[in-house]
């Protein structure tokens, strides 16, 4: 079996999904918008980096390079892998528990199928990302929190989502996860202002 390739994307996913909050509000921002929680991260990930504001025709761009993997694959290994978890047994008049059993062995295979299928589509998002220039390194961190909360925007209006306190705070745990090294006064007043600098 091939070997996924190492990706500094993938690597920072991970990392700021297992921080406090992160992974409820991605989830929410999905069940609530669509969001695409990788290319959400995506956008966080795009701005930490040094690369800036990922908005306008960049962030159409990528929208667009994963649109067909994650609207036709992720989102239907998710729908089948939640409806296993809904329904004990294939059937819902069947109540063999050795049947529910194996519909358990099956959502957690579907699972990692559904992740490792996340993962491919992160790997096409970061081939699409331009290479950091040495200068991205003297960016302070606020401008990079100011990018990240650019492009997270930009990428809610690109979906049409109206921005409400929900969405709001759930932003503000993502970015709090990107960014654990600012206050989080400092976050939120980055979020109200949302300028994003050099979009692509």
């Amino acid at each position: 079996m091939a070997r996924f390739p190492a990706c500094e994307f993938w690597d920072f996913s991970l990392a700021v999904y297992g921080r406090e909050g992160v992974a409820a509000a991605c989830l929410a921002l999905q069940e609530r918008h669509g969001v695409d929680v990788n290319l959400l991260l995506f956008c966080c990930w795009h701005a930490r980096s040094g690369r800036g504001a990922l908005a306008g025709e960049g962030l159409r761009r990528a929208a667009a390079t994963v649109e067909p993997w994650h609207g036709q694959l992720v989102r239907g290994l998710r729908a089948v892998r939640v409806r296993l978890k809904r329904e004990s047994a294939p059937l819902p008049q069947a109540t063999d528990a050795l049947l529910a059993e194996l519909a358990e062995a099956l959502r957690k295979k579907v699972a990692a199928v559904e992740l490792e299928a996340e993962h491919l589509e992160q790997l096409l998002l970061a081939a699409s990302a331009p290479t950091v220039l040495p200068e991205s390194a003297a960016v302070p961190l606020a401008a990079r929190a100011r990018d990240a909360a650019g492009g997270a925007l930009a990428y809610l209006a690109l979906l049409g989502a109206p921005l409400d306190p929900a969405d709001r705070s759930d932003l503000l745990a993502v970015l709090a996860g990107v960014f654990p090294e600012l206050d989080r006064g400092e976050l939120e007043s980055i979020l109200a202002r949302r300028p994003p600098r050099g979009a692509s």
